[in-house]
């Protein structure tokens, strides 16, 4: 008896498992086909930059809206050695449901030519053939982080990054501040 009964909790589990995971995938699907088709509509939108120093080399934000909504927020940070951007995707209702961190790095600075290198007896400069991108992607139900995919195409166990999906919510609203001013 305790037997069936461990068997059957054990279904149980794995039911409602494989039940919030199928849920998790079409949430998913459903937030990748929304930014497709924001960023097929992207010149249709208006557009608003803004530049700030933020950075090195500079930073900059373009904001795209529809009918006064935001529907998308582009941020690019510059620098000597790489740069990152965030592209962040707004729902109808005004929420975060998806963010794109793309996290450029150079293998050599910017600046390095081949005389510099020369210089200091390197045998590489600056190659733009060379950089290395990171992508990590964040997708969000309610503003709250519902998935995550690191910069090695792995997906994150969400129950150790409990406050990772506020932080990037905090951020973002403070970068689209900056966008309003």
């Amino acid at each position: 008896m305790k037997k069936t009964t461990r068997t059957f909790a054990l279904l149980f589990v794995l039911i409602i498992s494989c039940s919030e995971s199928q849920t998790q995938n079409k949430t998913v699907q459903k937030i990748r086909n929304t930014c497709r088709k924001i960023d097929s509509n992207l010149d249709t939108y208006q557009k608003k930059s803004v530049l700030w120093e933020e950075a090195e080399e500079g930073a900059e934000g373009t904001a795209y809206y529809k009918k006064g909504h935001l529907k998308m927020f582009h941020v690019s940070w510059r620098g000597e050695t790489g740069k990152k951007e965030i592209n962040y995707y707004f729902n109808a209702k005004r929420q975060l449901i998806f963010q794109q961190d793309n996290d450029y790095r150079y293998n050599r600075p910017i600046y390095y030519t081949k005389k510099i290198a020369a210089e200091n007896n390197d045998t590489e400069a600056y190659d733009p053939k060379k950089t290395t991108v990171q992508k990590q992607k964040y997708y969000f139900e309610n503003e709250e982080l519902i998935h995550w995919i690191d910069g090695h195409n792995n997906v994150v166990d969400l129950k150790y990054e409990k406050n990772t999906g506020k932080r990037l919510v905090s951020e973002m609203k403070e970068l689209i501040q900056k966008i309003k001013k």
